[in-house]
């Protein structure tokens, strides 16, 4: 379930910063965030459209635009969506006030957060790659070891310390595993 919940995020996050300049260009024609949401759907992708299609259909059927604006908060895992839906609904709730500016100031933040996480990704990609690197290093410079000389094998197997060097190796592996799959855990 979270993995699923991690995958709309991360669907979500791509879009966001689209969905905002679709949101501006149709707030430019109607200071209305119903309007522009209603509008904006035809270009959206999933999962963003369902729930905007969701909010509209509350919306409809009489619910505030800043209760339907709660719900689809609620529905959304993805915390930048969260603060642009809190921003809407501040709006609303202050008699229509300008969704341009609000829309456009937060388009500036995500284009920034976008960068950098684009940036990151670019990074963990490259500490991975030399986290996997130092790992063969490692592997290969032990063969070579044991291939010039037959009877490291043999001492590895036996002694407490060829066991110990064999047990540290398992360990370091191991952690480097581990890193290289939580290094992007990092909340940016």
């Amino acid at each position: 379930m979270n993995i699923l919940a991690y995958k709309n995020a991360s669907k979500i996050d791509s879009q966001l910063v689209y969905f905002i300049n679709i949101l501006i260009n149709f707030c430019h024609v109607k200071n209305d965030i119903v309007f522009a949401i209603e509008k904006a759907i035809p270009y959206l992708l999933e999962p963003l459209k369902t729930f905007c299609i969701a909010f509209v259909n509350e919306v409809r059927y009489g619910i505030s635009p800043f209760d339907a604006l709660e719900n689809l908060k609620n529905k959304v895992d993805n915390k930048k969506f969260k603060l642009l839906i809190k921003n809407l609904q501040l709006c609303c709730k202050y008699d229509n006030g300008s969704f341009v500016e609000v829309l456009s100031n937060f388009n500036k933040i995500m284009k920034d957060y976008t960068i950098e996480r684009d940036r990151r990704k670019s990074e963990v990609r490259k500490s991975r790659g030399v986290i996997y690197l130092m790992m063969l290093i490692s592997f290969a410079i032990m063969y070579g070891l044991i291939q010039i000389n037959p009877y490291l094998i043999i001492a590895i197997r036996k002694e407490f310390t060829g066991q110990l060097i064999v047990f540290f190796n398992i360990f370091v592996y191991l952690f480097a595993v581990y890193k290289s799959i939580t290094i992007e855990k990092f909340d940016y």
